[in-house]
């Protein structure tokens, strides 16, 4: 009895995270069949019932295959290969659509040989084989002479994005002697990296702090903001002569991580917490 097959791979390209990450999500793929289409007399062609899912690899691949037998000889099949829309937080989806086409034809020799013709969308030009094809996200490209030719390698491509932010807080005082109360918005703090500024902030009447938030966002093309970031803590020196700034100078340690949930997790680390941010000013003469 007659056999042959059709091996279609897929391949996945994921920027902004590595795809053997953990906590990076499989992506899914269907191949199914084409039920839109239609031959050029109008008539919507037999289907084969094929339906397919796969997932990737940590390497990004995968691969459909469908057999073939004695019934399919002289048969003209079509599929469509496309993404599943997952919709994982921070992640984007390629929504580009193969259509496969597949005539089965019979050597003679016992062997079935299924000629593939495969199209992005419902662009013209397309990828022509036998028997083995990789579908690719663009299918014709350029060569040097300018000429298109067929490209067989398969891409899905796919983006990821993350953002998070953290708000830090300190507290400010009165040394223990000194009568006034504080005054809202009354002293200003900044927190610096490298030399700029990141976030600022006022105290309450309680002598809290609330900085603003510091985001972070992690994008396709830099994910430098994952790691461990350095602050300088500290309060700006006002021009009231009667009061003695605290020139206290506070280092604080932020990490930054990323789960693959498209949030980001900012955390304080190292020895300085928050609860160590305090401030406390003076006054050289308490005024009644």
């Amino acid at each position: 009895t007659p056999k042959g097959s059709v091996t279609l791979p897929v391949e996945k390209l994921l920027t902004g995270r590595s795809l053997s990450d953990e906590g990076t999500p499989k992506f899914s793929f269907v191949l199914q069949d084409d039920d839109q289409y239609q031959e050029s007399d109008g008539q919507y062609q037999e289907s084969d019932g094929q339906y397919q899912k796969i997932t990737n690899n940590n390497e990004g691949k995968g691969e459909f295959k469908i057999s073939y037998n004695e019934k399919d000889i002289n048969q003209t099949y079509h599929y469509k290969v496309s993404e599943i829309d997952d919709h994982k937080g921070g992640y984007s989806y390629d929504s580009t659509i193969y259509k496969v086409k597949v005539y089965v034809r019979d050597n003679g020799e016992g062997e079935l040989i299924p000629e593939v013709t495969i199209h992005k969308n419902d662009e013209e030009k397309a990828y022509e084989g036998e028997g083995k094809l990789n579908v690719q996200k663009t299918i014709v490209k350029a060569d040097e002479s300018g000429e298109l030719a067929p490209v067989d390698k398969a891409v899905f491509t796919n983006t990821y994005r993350a953002e998070g932010s953290i708000t830090l807080t300190a507290s400010k005082a009165y040394a223990e002697d000194v009568q006034t109360r504080l005054l809202a918005n009354q002293y200003e703090f900044t927190v610096t990296e490298n030399g700029k500024e990141v976030a600022k902030g006022t105290n309450a009447l309680d002598g809290k702090i609330t900085f603003t938030e510091i985001k972070y966002k992690l994008t396709p093309d830099d994910t430098s903001v994952l790691g461990e970031h350095t602050y300088t803590v500290k309060e700006t020196k006002g021009t009231d002569g009667a009061v003695l700034y605290d020139e206290t100078e506070y280092t604080v340690k932020v990490k930054v991580s990323d789960d693959g949930s498209g949030i980001l997790k900012a955390e304080v680390v190292g020895d300085t917490k928050e609860a160590d941010l305090k401030f406390v000013n003076d006054l050289t003469k308490v005024k009644i």
